[in-house]
């Protein structure tokens, strides 16, 4: 009853003619992750709910059709200004383009973190981790590798030559890319570390933003992975800093008052 039809005027090109080289790109990402893997960025989709895709741009350096020579030029893509053309999906005309693919595994699991590592993209979710391996489009191969994934946004690292993650049930598992396992003598620290992020997620675990809050990270240093604890149970005054040392055979752990 009350819809009006109108037609927007044609877009344009720099020089002010009417181009039929027009086609759809996907708009700019607000993204908490993002990492480089196979010369590209791969960012989560935060905007519209899509927290279960990750969009990636063109490659960093490709190959485009110069018009004017009709023959191939290298191409070099700014990868710190936004250009829609950096994200658009493949065009085999004018090379490589950007795309977007989904994580898909649970019911609106979001995508926590990504790391890469080597030749594959080690992708965690809140139950779940999966792996991207490949240079490209035609040789990407994904799968899930475990059922342990990660509490938030800078709960993976990599530690001489393997990614470790810390799950939400405080549990601090590593990977070499094909299979999950838990890190030995884990069970030393497993409830102290799942009793704070319990306190940290109380009434925040509904909704998929609170891997943005302050909740705990990972990070490797000196061949040892140190786990850095924030606690709201008294104004933070009791932050803490857990030290893994993965060259014991037993796990080896201590605690740090940072």
């Amino acid at each position: 009853t009350y819809w009006k039809k109108l037609r927007l005027p044609d877009p344009i090109d720099d020089d002010g003619d009417v181009s039929p080289a027009w086609r759809q790109v996907n708009a700019g990402v607000k993204s908490a992750v993002g990492v480089f893997y196979g010369d590209r960025v791969m960012v989560r989709r935060d905007n519209q709910h899509e927290r279960t895709m990750i969009q990636y741009s063109a490659p960093l350096s490709t190959t485009a059709v110069d018009d004017k020579k009709k023959k191939d030029h290298p191409k070099q893509i700014a990868d710190l200004y936004w250009d829609p053309n950096d994200w658009a999906e493949v065009d085999t005309i004018e090379g490589e383009g950007g795309g977007h693919f989904f994580v898909a595994s649970g019911s609106g699991d979001a995508i926590r973190d990504m790391y890469p590592m080597g030749n594959y993209l080690v992708i965690a979710k809140r139950w779940s981790t999966h792996v991207l391996s490949g240079r490209s489009e035609q040789t990407w191969s994904q799968r899930p590798i475990g059922n342990q994934g990660v509490v938030g946004v800078g709960c993976l690292t990599e530690c001489d030559g393997l990614v470790y993650g810390l799950s939400h049930s405080g549990t601090l598992w590593q990977t070499d890319g094909t299979s999950i396992r838990e890190v030995p003598g884990y069970e030393k620290a497993r409830e102290f570390i799942k009793e704070r992020i319990d306190r940290l997620l109380q009434d925040r675990d509904a909704t998929d933003e609170d891997d943005e809050l302050w909740m705990p990270r990972i990070f490797e240093y000196d061949h040892k992975v140190w786990i850095s604890l924030p606690d709201n149970l008294s104004g933070g005054t009791d932050d803490v800093t857990l030290v893994y040392d993965p060259s014991s055979e037993t796990g080896s752990w201590w605690k740090l008052d940072l």
